[in-house]
């Protein structure tokens, strides 16, 4: 497949797109990033790049293709962006679905059968049952988890078309060269401030590694892009009360948790977010206190596949990152 295929990583100059495009690279394949977005990375050799916006079909009219190549849609709206405070829903919606749509039909036009599709758990909502399967009603919270479910529903009847489509639904993914929101609570911690938790901390909160995450892409491409949804996440985490005591240790910080009653600071949250200045979204904050895991089981068995990092590692990395980026600013 690597010698005769190219491959199309559409969101390729993002943060996932970059370790799976390098992934691909280091194989020798024929690679074709498609982002609106020009790399803040030096491309690997046998890679290049398209500029080209999804939103805008009239983009992909000279994007070539055959039959045989493959597709990853990585092309996303998510909260790292700079969100509009006023009509959400339709801005996620002009990348997540309309940009799906236009990806599908590219590929039907040209005859592409084969997709790997990376949505979110966000499209679940709340937990109606632990851990989440990927049969779990989808009930999303707010306007990202709509969009993306609305995503998945365009490649659900991309297969029934005939397309084999494998949609992968990761936790919240970290690693190297995306903080976000754990920005936040790094700067806390460096300050030995008090950290405080939405709720007593005692319920587990699970994330996955960005290089799991694409470890779970390229065993999808491996196994032939079976029509299947799936969950990433890692193995056994920890409460969040051990998760974060744990980073503070790590990091020699005198920084103490401070359990907080969860509804009036989401409340708190939740009007910050009204008012245009929020530190966390609806989506993000609402199951924070929460026990909420989802099923990797399937993927493992499905894909033979498992993740090899665990939270804790993951959140200690994040934090050391943090303050490497800091030394160099």
């Amino acid at each position: 497949m690597i010698g005769m295929t190219t491959h199309f990583v559409f969101g390729g100059a993002g943060f996932t797109g970059r370790y799976l495009v390098e992934s691909l690279a280091a194989e020798g394949a024929d690679v074709v990033i498609c982002d609106i977005a020009s790399p803040d990375f030096s491309l690997p050799a046998g890679v290049r790049l398209v500029a080209l916006d999804v939103t805008r079909a009239k983009d992909f009219e000279t994007l070539a293709a055959t039959g045989n190549d493959v597709v990853y849609n990585l092309a996303a709206r998510q909260f790292h962006n700079a969100v509009p405070t006023r009509n959400q829903d339709a801005w996620f919606d002009e990348v997540n679905v309309a940009g799906t749509a236009n990806i599908l039909a590219w590929m039907a036009t040209h005859g592409l059968a084969r997709l790997i599709a990376l949505s979110t758990d966000m499209v679940y909502g709340f937990p109606e049952r632990l851990p989440v399967g990927p049969d779990h009603p989808r009930h999303p919270l707010g306007p990202y988890g709509r969009s993306k479910a609305k995503s998945e529903d365009l490649c659900v009847q991309a297969r029934q078309q005939g397309m084999q489509v494998t949609i992968l639904r990761p936790r919240m993914i970290v690693g190297p060269g995306r903080l976000g929101v754990l920005v936040k609570l790094f700067k806390l911690i460096e300050r030995s401030l008090p950290v405080p938790l939405i709720g007593n901390g005692r319920n587990h909160y699970q994330m996955i590694s960005v290089h799991d995450v694409v470890s779970a892409i390229r065993c999808a491409e491996r196994k032939g892009f079976p029509n299947t949804t799936l969950n990433l996440g890692s193995d056994r985490p920890p409460q969040v009360r051990d998760l974060l005591g744990n980073t503070i240790r790590q990091a020699g910080s005198h920084s103490v948790l401070v359990s907080t009653p969860a509804k009036p600071l989401k409340f708190v949250l939740a009007t910050l977010e009204r008012l245009g200045k929020p530190l966390l979204h609806r989506e993000q904050f609402s199951i924070a206190d929460l026990n909420y895991l989802v099923d990797i089981e399937p993927t493992k068995r499905e894909l033979d596949w498992k993740p090899a990092y665990s939270d804790s590692d993951m959140l200690v990395e994040a934090f050391r990152l943090y303050q490497s980026q800091k030394s160099r600013d």
